[in-house]
């Protein structure tokens, strides 16, 4: 599940589960960033779609979302950091095929 929204990270409890995977633009508590009239496209969802097609797994999807954000967010200066948070539920990780 990929959930692009300010303040996203809200959702991983209530959404948690052993055979779930979860990856959010933001901590509970954080915005994310370039929602702006000018951007295409918020940090957050530009970093999947560009990490998207280089990635076998969802596991590997998810750091590299968490770094180019971070990245980016370094480069304009963002504070504070959106985070996004990435949970694997336990089975999940063992059970999913590779995408690839």
């Amino acid at each position: 599940m990929i959930i692009s929204a300010c303040f996203s990270g809200v959702f991983v409890p209530a959404l948690q589960a052993p055979n779930r995977m979860i990856l959010t633009a933001a901590r509970p508590d954080r915005t994310s960033f370039g929602c702006g009239q000018t951007d295409k496209y918020p940090y957050f969802d530009q970093c999947v779609l560009q990490s998207w097609p280089g990635m076998g797994d969802f596991p590997s999807l998810g750091r590299a979302v968490q770094a180019c954000v971070a990245a980016r967010e370094k480069k304009e200066h963002m504070v504070p950091p959106s985070e996004p948070q990435l949970l694997i539920g336990a089975t999940a990780a063992t059970s999913l095929p590779r995408w690839r």
